[in-house]
């Protein structure tokens, strides 16, 4: 499986892996990667509640608060 895009004017193309019917979740690594090449300072952060997954795009410093109130997240690095 993969995924292809242009971003920035670059044609990109990933390879992902294959899980059944299941988002890979590398496709938020991906683009968090561009994020920072980018210079942005937003970034993906998940929380796998099961049968589910929570994904939020947001800066670190606002990250830091919205876990203090609700610690579920992991970043995706």
């Amino acid at each position: 499986m993969w995924i292809a895009f242009k971003a920035n004017g670059t044609n990109r193309r990933y390879s992902l892996s294959a899980h059944s019917d299941w988002l890979s979740l590398e496709i938020f690594t991906i683009f968090s990667d561009l994020l920072a090449a980018s210079g942005s300072r937003k970034r993906f952060f998940f929380a796998d509640t099961g049968n589910e997954i929570l994904v939020v795009l947001i800066e670190p410093d606002q990250f830091q608060q919205l876990n203090k109130l609700i610690n579920i997240f992991i970043p995706f690095t």
